[in-house]
């Protein structure tokens, strides 16, 4: 990909990559060889998620768009306006889980920002 082709779709596979290793607390690929990764690389093979996360309604929500942030075929890629509009209902859908324990974090009306320092502050 050149210069000239650039769009906001790689931005968003490599926050699908992020967000895989953040939310497995592993890097994608883990185990694979330069060679693998070469060939990884050249097939656009995703990683693997597993079978296990695709059980919970919010969980396989949140597994899915990881995926459909790194699809092989950048135009299948969300925009980013689209990934918010899943994260915030997967929020929405997490405050009525009962099997997950849900933290409110980015609710709004727990945090606010200094406007003399810029920093964030739980209230």
């Amino acid at each position: 990909m050149g210069l000239s082709e650039y769009t906001s779709a790689i931005d968003v596979y490599s926050f699908g990559l992020l967000c895989y290793a953040v939310y497995l607390e592993v890097p994608p690929w883990q185990n694979a060889s330069v060679t693998e990764l070469l060939s990884i690389k050249r097939k656009g093979t995703p990683p693997k998620m597993p079978e296990s996360l695709l059980q919970n309604f919010s969980i396989a929500m949140y597994s899915k768009l990881i995926l459909h942030c790194i699809s092989k075929r950048p135009t299948s890629r969300p925009k980013f306006k689209e990934i918010l509009q899943v994260i915030n209902e997967i929020k929405i859908s997490a405050k009525d889980d009962t099997t997950l324990q849900y933290t409110p974090l980015l609710d709004d009306e727990l945090w606010k920002i200094n406007k003399k320092t810029g920093k964030i502050q739980q209230q």
